[in-house]
């Protein structure tokens, strides 16, 4: 197979537009999920903020129920498209809902998907059951989830189609996320928490950074173990509970002490009152923490809309910012450039867009471009990189510089338009002009590559260098890139060395990279632990190059023990987050049994998402499946087109293979 090795320096054209691919990827050396800056000290570091929704309405022998579908996935788009989470899987309904596919889920897809930094939101909404057993004179009462395969209840009861709601905690509390928050909405969901279940914290709140550092494990249920819960409540398509929960969250009310975020505790204790309450509620739902629960929260910033109520004799305009939004607005002026380079929890990335774009309706140029940010790294909502386009352009038109700059970005990259160098370098150019130096250092990689703009390699370094002593780590970033190839100046490791040390010490993951490259390769003086050692330090801080790289190291054994599993640990990451060569060498091992059980079919998954992230060993390796037979049907003829591809993107292999396929 292609072996794909350290990861060096980008291409420096890439250096541009390396934050612009999707969240997480690895190239880039701004803002993506998972990212953290070590720049404000103290911080607590966060990865994603996933969900994960289950939702059973029509079951193969058990009673049709009317929103348990929309109740899931109402929920999971609810806080994806406004409090900032992702989806961790698609989401498991009606038929694929079942007993196995729903244990694999949480053995399998999760366990291999979540970080020690993660949050995770589980939703599951379906039929519950429960069942006494009776010990001499006592009696123990056991809850159940039934899946949608399960068999009618009966006389003669098949307990073993439904999953455990005691066993079912026990899995999903050993998953390696430090915050859980289960949420099931089911008759008689209370039951089985029992021993397990401390109904604690209803009120109580702490400072945000000691609810984060600690581990949590927390669940709320829609009833009592005695009671059914009402398929149906005041917002159509949902449940009561699911209903009054989802209002807690847009209103803002769940937030009972207002402090611009809501704490799973907070919600259930919401959620408790609100349904209990209800006019015609017959069920009291109960929340509290389950195995391994070490005192810690689940915060979920408040959305978009979801600010302090104004009570409703407020006058004020749909365009006026809410208290939360001024805050977050406060803290990106005060952050501005760095406030997306890292999806810190304790800032609010939902208001920080919605405030964006109140700012750019009223013609805030720097409101446009805050907004574009958030659409393009995917923070506070969704990514759109058309939506982001449009604000950029907008904010650039309004003549603010940084606004052009992601413009420019956006033109060079092609993402949702064509390509169009010659326009970014007139943006590059207005904006170096007036002072924004990310503008110079961009405008700096046409002038090498001759994009859009005559090659001219003393002009380059011109602009790196006055990007680099601006302070623009990237332009050093680059500035050492071209001493250490020697294109555009003579070849200088020496200098190459302290440009990337430079940028490194300022904060530019990149910088960190390379220069562990350069000691872990024949570059300058080699040594292996420092390398190793700036590896880790740049994965640490979001880095995927870095993490793949030290993969690779730990997987050859290179200056460290060899520790397969350790580099599977490490290409997963960089995978997940972005980084295509990492997906190549994870499927690879995956194929070769390395570190993890062999399995071709997952191998294959692997390679074809590197192949269509633009990595050419992957199309070669995904190539190589097909004409062998390996985890997919044999199509040679699909096999040599791969190879085509891959050679024609520069894979030597490739073009080796397309002269003798077998």
């Amino acid at each position: 197979m292609s072996q794909v090795g350290l990861l060096g320096r980008r291409a420096i054209l890439l250096g541009a537009l390396g934050s612009l691919s999707i969240p997480g990827a690895a190239a880039s050396s701004a803002a993506q999920r998972g990212f953290q800056s070590a720049t404000e000290a103290g911080l607590t570091r966060h990865g994603h903020h996933y969900v994960v929704a289950i939702g059973i309405d029509h079951y193969q022998s058990w009673p049709v129920l009317g929103t348990a579908v929309s109740d899931a996935t109402g929920f999971a788009k609810l806080l994806t498209s406004q409090f900032g989470f992702e989806y961790a899987t698609e989401p498991l309904t009606e038929k694929n809902a079942t007993r196995d596919n729903i244990n694999s889920l949480i053995d399998d897809d999760l366990r291999g998907k979540l970080k020690p930094d993660d949050d995770l939101i589980l939703f599951f909404a379906g039929h519950g059951t429960t069942r006494n057993d009776k010990v001499g004179d006592q009696t123990q009462s056991m809850g159940f989830l039934i899946p949608v395969e399960a068999r009618a209840s009966s006389a003669n009861e098949h307990w073993s189609d439904y999953l455990n709601v005691e066993e079912f905690l026990q899995k999903v509390s050993s998953l390696p996320s430090s915050h859980i928050l289960v949420i099931l909405d089911s008759c008689h969901s209370g039951m089985a928490l029992g021993g397990k279940f401390n109904r604690t914290r209803a009120g109580a709140t702490r400072f945000q950074e000691d609810m984060l550092r600690k581990v949590s494990r927390e669940v709320i249920a829609s009833a009592q173990d005695d009671q059914l819960a009402a398929d149906a409540g005041p917002l159509p398509g949902h449940s009561l509970f699911t209903g009054l929960m989802i209002n807690g969250l847009t209103s803002g009310q769940a937030d009972n002490f207002k402090q611009g975020f809501i704490t799973a505790s907070q919600l259930g204790a919401y959620t408790q009152h609100e349904v209990g309450v209800a006019a015609g509620s017959k069920q009291t739902p109960i929340f509290g923490t389950f195995d391994l629960d070490a005192r810690g929260e689940l915060i979920i910033p408040l959305g978009a809309g979801a600010a302090v109520s104004t009570g409703p004799s407020s006058n004020a305009s749909p365009t006026a910012l809410t208290p939360l939004e001024s805050n977050e607005v406060a803290r990106m002026r005060n952050e501005d450039p760095h406030y997306w380079q890292d999806d810190n929890p304790l800032k609010n990335f939902p208001a920080a867009r919605s405030a964006g774009l109140k700012l750019c309706e009223k013609g805030d140029g720097w409101g446009c471009g805050q907004a574009a940010n958030s659409y393009r790294f995917g923070l506070g909502g969704g990514t759109d990189y058309t939506r982001a386009v449009e604000l950029a352009r907008q904010g650039c038109q309004a003549k603010t510089d940084a606004s052009c700059v992601v413009l420019g970005i956006l033109y060079q990259s092609g993402q949702t338009v064509l390509p169009d160098t010659q326009g970014a370098a007139r943006l590059y150019r207005d904006a170096c002009a007036h002072g924004n130096l990310r503008g110079c250092a961009d405008l700096g990689n046409l002038y090498l590559h001759g994009q859009g703009v005559q090659k001219d390699a003393g002009q380059a370094v011109t602009l790196y260098r006055k990007a680099c002593d601006g302070g623009e780590m990237l332009g050093c970033l680059d500035l050492g890139a071209v001493y250490e190839t020697g294109n555009g100046e003579e070849k200088n490791l020496s200098q190459a060395e302290s440009l990337y040390r430079k940028a490194c010490d300022g904060g530019d993951t990149g910088g960190c990279n390379d220069l562990a490259f350069m000691y872990s390769s024949d570059g300058v003086a080699k040594d292996i632990g420092r390398g190793v050692t700036l590896f880790r330090k740049a994965c640490d801080d979001g880095d995927m190059r870095a993490c793949s790289n030290l993969g690779f190291i730990y997987q050859m054994g290179n200056g460290v023990g060899k520790d397969a599993v350790q580099a599977v640990a490490l290409n997963r990451r960089a995978c997940d987050g972005g980084d295509m060569p990492a997906c190549t060498n994870l499927g690879e091992m995956q194929e070769n049994g390395e570190g993890v059980e062999k399995d071709f079919t997952r191998a294959v998954t692997l390679f074809r998402r590197a192949c269509d992230g633009a990595d050419m060993p992957g199309c070669t390796d995904l190539g190589e499946m097909y004409v062998k037979a390996l985890g997919v049907e044999k199509d040679t003829a699909l096999g040599m087109s791969l190879y085509h591809k891959a050679c024609d993107g520069g894979s030597q292999d490739a073009c080796t293979r397309l002269k003798s396929p077998q």
